[in-house]
């Protein structure tokens, strides 16, 4: 496992998953971990930047609020959560289960049971969405009459 590469999209994963979804997963496992707060979830913001036809410069956009959370679990391992958003329990659950994720003990588990279905879950929302664009978009031509 390259456990950079991994790491990112697992986190990733949990960053973008719904909240409700996630936290229903995290029940079912039933897992009786205890950690403790390195950083207390603490909501913050985070400057956003775009670039005109995603290839321009890059230019300021906003702001959007952000929860990140550390937590050391029992086992020694450190998990970090920084997400959209000020769902402070979402940001818990994902630090948790980053330390987790990096326990040869439950990695395997755990990336079966939330991690697989949550990028499969994006992957759908991506591609519904992208279908919902194309349904809707239009083509403009010019026409050209005979001889001008």
């Amino acid at each position: 496992m390259d456990n950079n590469k991994d790491r990112k999209e697992w986190i990733s994963a949990l960053s973008h998953a719904d909240f409700d979804s996630l936290e229903k997963m995290w029940e079912d496992l039933s897992i009786d971990i205890s950690y403790t707060f390195i950083k207390k979830p603490e909501i913050g913001l985070t400057q956003i930047q775009g670039r005109m036809g995603s290839t321009g410069d890059p230019f300021n956009i906003g702001d959007t609020t952000t929860t990140k959370c550390i937590v050391e679990l029992n086992s020694g391992d450190i998990g970090y959560s920084f997400l959209i958003g000020r769902n402070k329990k979402h940001a818990i659950i994902a630090a948790v289960l980053d330390g987790l994720l990096q326990n040869n003990d439950y990695h395997v588990f755990i990336n079966s049971q939330i991690i697989q279905p949550l990028k499969q879950k994006r992957i759908e929302k991506i591609s519904k969405i992208k279908n919902e664009t194309a349904a809707s978009k239009v083509d403009f031509f010019t026409m050209v009459r005979g001889d001008s």
